[in-house]
């Protein structure tokens, strides 16, 4: 009997233990989870400025026109980071070309091809091969990607605060004591009364990727296949306002 006692015994430790590892791993992990993606957002954080920049100097040249341009080009302009400040400057010296319009041209051609560049890496990255990581890729950390672990991390989330519930593991424990069970059973289980309130306290909030603040880029068609079009547009542009036109290529040298 004694024998038959401590077999039972070393059994529930083990279960006990069994369960006190996987209701801690899941939260350890769920823990690493959301560090990453904190971390992960800082870093696309770190390039929106310069998305920004690349769209004030393309906005800079279309004098104020920027929402007929995408509109033209099937874009829409709400989804396209307006900034309000001075652009930084961009050439050592001008595209050249035969005539004043044509270095219009190819200065707004310039700037889109940076813009829509920026604004695909920030959505979708780029691979790059790290130090002493043997040739390995890896992808840069972007928005769509950032969007899918969002996802996934509040998928877990749901899961772990409906599943694994800090009293309804404690109950299962105790449960496992018949002693216990038994006199609960008469008595009422008085150690749960705020069980609640104790799984509340300990919940895990949703990362929320939407309340993030994050800009909702939308992605730009490559030059080689607007180039034609931006073209018609800038020379119709330069025709109504040359003066400014040329004035907004000056500001965009580098002194």
């Amino acid at each position: 009997m004694a024998d038959f006692k401590e077999y039972a015994d070393q059994l529930q430790n083990e279960v006990v233990s069994e369960m006190a590892e996987s209701y801690f791993g899941e939260r350890r992990r769920l823990d690493d989870l959301m560090a990453d993606f904190e971390s992960m957002t800082g870093t696309l954080r770190e390039q929106v400025p310069g998305v920004e920049r690349a769209a004030l100097r393309l906005h800079h040249l279309l004098l104020g026109s920027e929402p007929s341009f995408y509109l033209a080009l099937e874009v829409d302009p709400a989804c396209v980071p307006f900034g309000h400040d001075a652009p930084v400057p961009l050439f050592p010296r001008l595209p050249m070309a035969l005539t004043r319009v044509g270095r219009y041209v190819r200065c707004v051609r310039i700037s889109y091809d940076l813009l829509q560049r920026a604004a695909h890496d920030y959505l979708h990255g780029h691979y790059y091969v790290r130090d002493g990581d043997k040739g390995r890729k890896q992808l840069t950390v972007n928005y769509l990607g950032l969007r899918q672990f969002a996802a996934m991390i509040d998928a877990e989330v749901i899961r772990v605060n409906r599943n694994r519930t800090p009293t309804g593991t404690l109950r299962y424990v105790k449960d496992m004591d018949p002693a216990s069970a038994e006199r609960e059973r008469i008595i009422g289980d008085v150690s749960y009364v705020d069980g609640e309130g104790l799984d509340k306290a300990l919940r895990f909030v949703p990362v929320g990727f939407d309340e993030l603040g994050l800009p909702e880029v939308q992605e730009l068609p490559p030059l080689r296949e607007v180039g034609s079009e931006i073209g018609r547009m800038c020379r119709a542009l330069y025709r109504q306002r040359p003066d400014e036109a040329r004035a907004a290529m000056a500001d965009l040298l580098i002194p």
